[in-house]
């Protein structure tokens, strides 16, 4: 694939139009700031004390600083601790930790410095003769013990607690706690005492008095990785195929990638030499009927360009090892990148690497899940399938071999885009659970479709230029947009999205639908991967709880050739609504159900890319972390009262809001009561269990922790109410 290649004079015309300096000033857009940071990360001052932090932001080129100075905003995470003025100083008010944001717009892009502040409490001191005899003075109460319910504490990578500090005697004049981590790096701890876990290791958490009594207590945690979802992509090279890639790289250090296969489907193969191709479609040999001959090449790139994006991965690795040292390297990756079977649509001749490695992995020894992504065709899985049936069926293994590869595998797959499932895999193994994953409408070609709302909003061009499009980087200069410029090995001109004019306009392609230079072009095959993220949705658990990937339901209609039900999940939609609840008069009743996430899927997303071009962990944005008291599972009786505390908190100090939802769509409650949420905009929230919910019955509740950093990022916890 070529990248932004200029392929007619009218787009050379636009891109000129684009990439012109504003007011045609070329000194004044050398003298636009690039990037802005603090000298120092961190900073101690005591209650009282003012320090001016505008002197301590760089800002290059320096030419620029003069007058980025002057536009400058500035927030504190925690006013009660620092206050900043308008001017950068700052004010330490009580003792505790917050960070202090600058922030710079300039043009689209926001340009953002962050220092972390410690706020000390004055040394006690002792009052000496009073200047008035007027009133005797309270004798000062010292601390004499600060305890910790925990001595030792575990927790996983993103994960946060909130240990009870116990400050004695209870009648201390000064039971103010002061928190600090020994080694930030692994975790930190808010003025509020939440620890939030960042990268694997050990630190201690001291609690200490500040009343100068020198008491304290300390709590040793210990960060662990978490198992790691484990999976295999196959993919049959489309251009969102290549998109899709590029956003699961940025995530590799959330799921333990195991293989990179393409493969075939029935847009896309490589041909085989004297191979008969069906007149038109087939039942069970081919879905396609665009008249492409299986001898011959229909819309393939070749096979060389997932090496390329590797390539362009290792070019970013350095800076997102930065942000996450589980990125795994550029040579892992390249070494688990394999070729499937290519040859024509549902192509399973014969073993391949693509279907060795795919079959090596259902038999080995671990015990995760193996969640396999068809982006494609299934054909390479299913090649895989067949390897292992030729070899076990017919022998005393066959009946534990055929429960472990039921048990074991998952297949995640984007539509069927051949015939290998429905003619193969459902009539040898109908257990194995088969996920059709397809949210076209919502993360695809078809978005356009969709109601202008917030999520809509982050797949327009202005989005995409500002936080993925331009500047981030050798991995996201791959990434497509919509007449971006680029020129698409192997396709005709009906899917040169990049660089024909044409097929901006509506009436000139198949979907018809008109869209934007640089608005979001597709990424139809993510949602196949989606749940594997660690974003606190529970869909992993059961695909009927719902999340990025959308929800699903377990068909009750599907069957094999024998009759026998097989195991095959398709997608449901969910009740729409709108941004702040006030419906438009053509909202749709129902609409695909990962839509509402796309928002905050993007926003992620961008945080990401910026980490492919932020050497520093500070300068950069995190999701916050998130937790509910006594857990996310809750038993409860019909008509009981129930309380929720949610505990959040932010690895980079930020602002964190807190709200609370009812996924009605997900619930198996069917009643008619309903209830009301009270304190749903806060950390806590009551309501009463439906008096006609029945046992077994299940009420489901989101809570989301959203920061305010760049991009906006957002943590969930799914809370599942189970009646007694």
């Amino acid at each position: 694939m070529r990248r932004k290649s200029i392929v007619s004079l009218g787009m050379a015309a636009a891109m000129v139009v684009t990439l012109a300096v504003p007011g045609g000033n070329v000194e004044a857009a050398a003298k636009q700031a690039k990037k802005i940071t603090f000298t120092k990360k961190k900073l101690t001052v005591k209650v009282g004390q003012k320090k001016k932090l505008k002197s301590k932001l760089k800002v290059m080129p320096k030419t620029a600083k003069k007058k980025a100075l002057k536009n400058v905003t500035w927030k504190s995470s925690n006013k009660k601790v620092v206050k900043v003025n308008k001017k950068g100083v700052i004010t330490g008010k009580k003792a505790g930790k917050a960070t202090v944001t600058a922030k710079l717009k300039v043009g689209k892009k926001t340009l953002k410095a962050k220092c972390k502040i410690t706020v000390t409490a004055p040394a006690a001191t002792t009052p000496t003769t009073p200047t008035t005899p007027s009133m005797p003075q309270t004798p000062q109460v010292k601390v004499t013990e600060v305890k910790a319910d925990k001595s030792n504490l575990t927790l996983n990578e993103r994960e946060n607690a909130q240990p009870a500090i116990t400050v004695l005697p209870s009648n201390a004049s000064n039971k103010t706690i002061q928190y600090t981590s020994s080694d930030e790096n692994v975790a930190v701890v808010d003025e509020k005492g939440v620890i939030t876990a960042i990268a694997q290791g050990t630190t201690v958490i001291t609690a200490a008095a500040t009343d100068g009594s020198g008491k304290k207590a300390e709590i040793t945690v210990t960060v662990t990785k978490k198992n790691r979802p484990r999976t295999i992509i196959t993919q049959d090279a489309e251009v969102d195929d290549m998109d899709s890639l590029i956003h699961i790289l940025l995530y590799s250090n959330e799921i333990d990638i195991q293989g990179i296969v393409q493969s075939s489907s029935q847009h896309h193969w490589i041909g085989v030499d004297g191979k008969e191709t069906p007149e038109g479609p087939t039942a069970g040999i081919m879905k396609s009927s665009t008249g492409h001959k299986f001898s011959e090449k229909k819309r393939w790139p070749g096979t060389d360009w997932m090496f390329e994006y590797l390539d362009a991965y290792e070019e970013v690795y350095s800076n997102l090892k930065k942000h996450d040292s589980s990125y795994p390297t550029p040579d892992y990756l390249r070494s688990v990148t394999k070729i499937g079977n290519i040859g024509y649509e549902g192509e399973m001749d014969a073993p391949t690497e693509g279907s060795e490695l795919i079959r090596k992995a259902i038999l080995d020894d671990d015990e995760r899940t193996l969640y396999l992504q068809a982006w494609g065709g299934i054909n390479t899985i299913a090649r895989a399938l067949k390897d292992i049936e030729e070899e076990y069926k017919g022998t005393d293994q066959w009946d534990a071999i055929y429960e472990k590869v039921v048990n074991k595998v998952v297949i995640s797959a984007c539509g069927e885009q051949d015939y290998t499932y429905e003619y193969y895999i459902q009539d040898v193994y109908p257990d194995l659970k088969f996920m059709n994953s397809n949210q076209m409408g919502a993360y695809a070609y078809m978005w356009g479709a969709r109601p202008d709302d917030a999520s809509k909003a982050t797949l327009k061009a202005d989005y995409m230029l500002k936080n993925l499009e331009k500047g981030h980087g050798a991995l996201l200069d791959l990434y497509v947009t919509w007449g971006d410029g680029t020129y698409l090995e192997g396709e005709g001109d009906s899917d040169q999205f990049g660089c024909n004019e044409d097929l901006l306009d509506s009436t000139n392609w198949w979907g018809r639908r008109a869209y934007q230079r640089y608005d979001f072009l597709s990424e139809g095959d993510s949602p196949t991967f989606f749940m594997l993220f660690d974003t606190g949705l529970r869909s992993l658990e059961s695909s009927t709880y719902g999340g990025w990937s959308g929800r699903l339901e377990k068909t009750t209609t599907r069957t094999n050739k024998d009759g026998v039900l097989v195991n095959y999940w398709s997608p449901v939609e969910d009740t729409y609504i709108r941004d702040g609840g006030t419906p438009q008069e053509n909202d749709p009743a129902t609409i695909l159900s990962s839509w509402k996430y796309v928002d905050d899927i993007q926003n992620d997303f961008s945080a990401r890319a910026d980490w492919c071009i932020t050497d520093n962990y500070d300068d950069a944005n995190h999701a916050p972390a998130l937790s509910v008291e006594g857990g996310v599972d809750v038993t409860a009786a019909a008509g009981e009262k129930l309380k929720l505390k949610a505990i959040a908190s932010d690895p980079d100090g930020d602002y964190v809001t807190v709200n609370w939802t009812h996924y009605a769509d997900a619930d198996t409650y069917a009643g008619d009561t309903g209830f009301t949420l009270k304190g749903a905009a806060s950390d806590m929230v009551s309501f009463t269990v439906p008096e006609d919910a029945e046992s077994g019955d299940t009420i489901h509740l989101i809570v989301q922790a959203k920061d305010d950093g760049e991009h906006t990022l957002t943590h969930y916890q799914q809370v599942i109410i189970t009646v007694e």
